[in-house]
């Protein structure tokens, strides 16, 4: 059948030469010494499903390369299509038709148990959208002799992968040369020179005036980006521009959100401006839009931001999947979930991170229940318990306090007390003065006996009990959060 009548044409040159190239690879006697950017990227088992658009003589082709244990060593798959309208009106039934059905995306049970996966995340439409994004960046008619490899990017399977954006034409080389030129030598050693004494070095230290992060997943403050795979194909890409959408303070240090859902506090002070980044996320993740806990390595440190217009002239970070958007250029080609909430969404985050910023309490509970959530997210469920428990215990040390103070006892006391109350007889005195209810009772004592069991026993906490716990706590300790919010699953 022509390919002119078909929307994608298998090429079975194609395959044969991948495999070949595969085989290459894991012979290691041919790949002596050779170091490759980002994942033993061909070691066995590999898999590769490629989709490819002609360009004149040559074809562009984003093939995903990745390696399942149940399947065979070497299984290639590389289709040809017409053009970009005949990948968008095929691309929701590729993946039966590649064979890549089976593969799940990092962060698919995460989105399930917030309820807000629409439909599984597809391997497929991933390359079809690296591929349509290739295109529309380069409208040359460039051609290329033989085969080379542009760009290779890990790819966020389980187990991971990559996918290599790949020019071909003409004959093709010989597997074991474009191996080999694929790779790269080792760096050469080179010797540590000792400075002379009268060496004067001029160190000029720049203060940061500020730090920021974005949430993960990305989490736009406004229009989502794109609604389906097929308008991803066929539509040019969004610009990842921080736009500023909302400007408020927190504990009086000025704070300032972004489109792309980049939180800026401008503090000089690493911990605190960390840990008020962290009260809007946990306000996020409240109110049921998701977000992890921020750690300390992924701050963005900016050291030119202007306080009035609020544009990030220079900042320095890592590059990870939370902070991936800084400084990316529009034609950069990435593919992953995020997520679309209104626009003012973000001034409602930082009214409600400011009550928990201005009170002492409230802004160590709502950090703790937040690392709490993000080790549940990260099913460390155990760990999760237990930081969830904490904040049980602080309820029913509040409770307690609270009615030896009304008796008239002095706060000396009641801390000598506090020492011989065990948690079980603090549950039964507030179920005793009308603090909690009967039911209340009956779940904190089987949530203690879980902990307990947890901690003296070994034993794991299961998702259920966890969720349990957590949603106990947040329940008994109050922490505010935004109402009615219905967070969009869109694409990056």
């Amino acid at each position: 059948m022509s390919e002119g009548r078909t929307p994608l044409v298998r090429n079975r040159r194609l395959e044969t030469w991948f495999r070949e190239v595969i085989r290459s690879f894991q012979t290691s006697s041919r790949r002596r010494g050779l170091l490759f950017g980002n994942l033993e990227d061909l070691s066995a088992p590999t898999q590769i499903v490629g989709i490819g658009l002609r360009v004149g003589a040559s074809i562009r082709l984003c093939v995903l390369i990745t390696h399942n244990e149940d399947l065979p060593n070497g299984q290639v798959g590389v289709f040809i299509a017409r053009d970009l309208k005949a990948l968008a009106e095929e691309v929701d039934n590729l993946d039966s038709r590649l064979g890549t059905a089976h593969l799940n995306y990092e962060h698919s049970d995460l989105l399930e148990r917030m309820g807000i996966l629409e439909r599984p995340w597809s391997p497929a439409a991933s390359l079809c959208i690296n591929l349509a994004q290739w295109h529309r960046s380069d409208s040359t008619q460039s051609s290329v002799a033989g085969a080379a490899v542009l760009t290779r990017t890990i790819v966020q399977t389980i187990p991971p992968g990559a996918i290599w954006q790949v020019m071909v034409g003409g004959k093709l080389p010989d597997p074991a040369m474009f191996m080999r030129d694929l790779g790269r030598a080792p760096p050469a050693k080179t010797k540590k020179t000792r400075k002379a004494k009268n060496d004067q070095t001029v160190v000029e230290l720049v203060k940061t005036p500020a730090f920021g992060a974005y949430n993960e997943p990305i989490t736009w403050f406004g229009d989502p980006a794109f609604p389906s795979y097929a308008q991803l194909i066929l539509a040019a890409p969004r610009r990842t521009e921080d736009t500023l959408i909302a400007e408020g303070s927190l504990a009086g240090i000025g704070t300032y959100v972004y489109s792309t859902g980049l939180v800026v506090v401008l503090s000089p002070d690493r911990r605190n401006a960390r840990d008020l980044i962290n009260l809007c996320f946990a306000v996020l993740a409240r109110s049921g839009i998701p977000a992890l806990a921020l750690p300390d390595s992924e701050l963005i440190g900016i050291s030119d931001f202007d306080a009035e217009s609020g544009a990030v002239r220079s900042s320095t970070s890592i590059v990870t999947p939370r902070n991936r958007l800084a400084g990316i250029p529009a034609e950069q080609r990435v593919t992953d979930y995020s997520f679309a909430v209104p626009a003012p969404v973000a001034e409602g985050v930082l009214t409600v991170a400011d009550q928990c910023a201005s009170n002492e309490g409230l802004r160590e509970l709502s950090l703790r229940h937040f690392d709490a959530v993000t080790l549940a997210i990260r099913e460390n469920y155990s760990e999760a318990f237990v930081v969830g428990w904490s904040l049980i215990e602080s309820y029913l040390q509040s409770g307690f306090s609270k009615i030896w103070i009304d008796a008239g006892l002095a706060k000396g006391r009641i801390r000598e007390m506090t020492r011989d109350w065990t948690s079980s007889q603090k549950i039964d005195l507030l179920l005793s003065n009308g603090a909690i209810t009967k039911g209340d009772s009956d779940v904190l004592h089987g949530l203690r006996r879980t902990r307990n069991n947890i901690v003296h026993d070994l034993r794991q906490a299961t998702k259920e009990e966890t969720e349990g716990c957590l949603e106990k706590a947040e329940a008994l300790t109050g922490l505010p959060r935004l109402e009615g919010i219905e967070p969009k699953r869109v694409w990056l």
